[in-house]
């Protein structure tokens, strides 16, 4: 139990890839010092930053992880204002009407780091340092449901080919607009809307997914995340503890509490897909998370076939469990529950509503 402090120290780090910013991540786990550890992969469409020059001079090749930086975030608990610190680093905080969302917060921060530096390199120092109000900073990600208000980056190149209500939802996200809308874009009404639509809809516009993967796999996973899943938003990075005794549980690891390796990093995938393959780019993230010896959280869409997923999850242990509770004729089972979601069907309404999504 830690007790709670009005403010966190929030400490930004960059980094000019991936792997970079996931071995940092590594090591401060390990020291076992920040309350507060998480990571963000920003495109270059969010920060509009350029490719790694040395990189493209080295090799003939083109890396996805080139058109991308990384930003790791550790925050630690204050018990009041640092008056050391200048009145302008009492930093970010939720503002409904006209404020930022957290993710272009540290996009922004990251412009200005980059210009100063004229370069897109590592800084080993934190190139930034705020304090934020613990409310704001433990709820940073509601506002906007971290980065799902503006699914997918506006690019001018492709404004022909966006619906009308893909180009109205842009501008009733726009950063000044939102002083009048900006009360929708709480998680919950996000939710609230995005519910009206038929799932298979989401499912073929929509990639939303939460993958747990070992830590020695996970920039191998980011990299073919970053090439074969077309979204244009941040990537989350998450550390999270492993444990061995919740089966069911996307943390679960055989993996003993002294090994060095006693945690997983969560990758946040959520985009919207520009060309409606949402289903397939599941399916590939399902696969690849399993190659990987990892899981993803079961919250979302999910396309196993009920033989993978009780490849997954023992499905011995299950049926005791509902055996004891008495719950086998009672409630579907988890696979039912988890994996139903429908197929696209096609129909005349599922077309209009895909118009508006």
């Amino acid at each position: 139990c830690v007790p709670a402090s009005p403010f966190v120290r929030v400490s930004y780090y960059s980094f000019g890839t991936v792997n970079e910013a996931t071995n940092s991540i590594v090591e401060r786990v390990k020291e076992k010092k920040h309350v507060f550890l998480d990571g963000l992969v920003l495109p270059s469409q969010q920060t509009g930053l350029w490719k790694d020059k040395k990189m493209d001079n080295d090799t003939n090749t083109t890396n996805s992880t080139t058109n991308s930086t990384a930003v790791v975030m550790e925050g630690e608990l204050t018990g009041r204002f640092d008056e050391s610190m200048p009145p302008d680093k009492l930093g970010w905080k939720v503002k409904l009407h006209g404020g930022t969302f957290f993710y272009e917060h540290v996009c922004e921060l990251l412009k200005r780091h980059i210009a100063d530096l004229k370069s897109s390199g590592t800084s080993p120092e934190p190139f930034y340092t705020e304090l934020i109000p613990i409310e704001d900073y433990l709820f940073r990600y509601d506002y906007g449901a971290f980065w799902m208000a503006r699914p997918m980056a506006f690019e001018w190149s492709k404004v022909f080919s966006y619906f009308p209500f893909v180009i109205g939802l842009f501008v009733a996200s726009y950063r000044w607009v939102r002083l009048v809308t900006g009360a929708m874009f709480t998680t919950s009404n996000l939710f609230q809307m995005l519910k009206c639509a038929p799932e298979s809809v989401v499912a073929s516009k929509m990639v939303v997914q939460d993958c747990y993967i070992p830590t020695i796999h996970a920039n191998n996973f980011l990299s073919w995340v970053q090439k074969a899943v077309p979204l244009s938003t941040p990537l989350w990075l998450c550390p999270v503890r492993t444990n061995n005794n919740q089966p069911f549980t996307p943390s679960y690891s055989i993996t003993k509490k002294s090994d060095a390796l006693s945690f997983l990093l969560n990758c946040g995938v959520y985009g919207r897909v520009s060309d409606g393959h949402g289903v397939e780019y599941t399916r590939q993230l399902e696969a690849k998370c399993q190659e990987f010896r990892g899981r993803k959280m079961l919250y979302a869409q999910n396309h196993y076939s009920e033989e993978m997923f009780w490849f997954i999850f023992n499905k011995s242990e299950y049926e005791q469990l509902r055996e004891a509770h008495f719950a086998k004729d009672a409630f579907p089972s988890v696979f039912e529950k988890a994996c139903g979601v429908q197929e696209p069907k096609n129909t005349w309404y599922e077309a209009i509503i895909s118009l508006f999504l």
